[in-house]
């Protein structure tokens, strides 16, 4: 039995993938990354899934169509006790993250939206965080 965390989520289907896209902006949005398991149950029992052709591209699109900035996520079919689950990895540094228009953050094992000001503290937070991280030649006692 697998569990499911800040940083780990379980679909069962493929039906559920936006679920699982609001789930990586969440992870996204609290850790820097996030991990969506589709043929997993919430108690961790591991169920499968039918994997089509297009399967992975449509689960890939989903995620790229529905998030802003775009999240890019590595999408793949795993073997978990004998059975073809979709694993969706992504990582990213851009939060605040938006899932179909709306932002989200990871409390525990759910996804809870953000609120308009903690939007606003993380995007002040993104540009200041750019200008700090530019490489100055100056040293401390330059400045002083």
């Amino acid at each position: 039995m697998f569990k499911e965390s800040e940083t780990v989520e379980f679909k069962e289907t493929t039906a559920q993938v936006k679920a699982g896209v609001i789930s990586i902006t969440a992870m996204l949005n609290k850790h820097g990354r996030g991990e969506v398991y589709l043929g997993i149950d919430d108690h961790g029992k591991v169920l499968g899934q039918t994997i089509g052709r297009t399967t992975i591209k449509d689960v890939t699109q989903a995620v790229v169509d529905n998030t802003e900035p775009k999240v890019y996520p590595k999408v793949e079919v795993r073997q978990i006790e004998g059975r073809d689950c979709i694993v969706m990895e992504a990582r990213g540094i851009d939060s605040p993250y938006f899932a179909y228009g709306r932002a989200y953050i990871r409390v525990g094992e759910s996804d809870k939206g953000m609120s308009p000001q903690e939007i606003e503290i993380r995007i002040l937070n993104r540009k200041k965080l750019l200008w700090e991280k530019e490489i100055s030649e100056k040293t401390l006692a330059d400045v002083n």
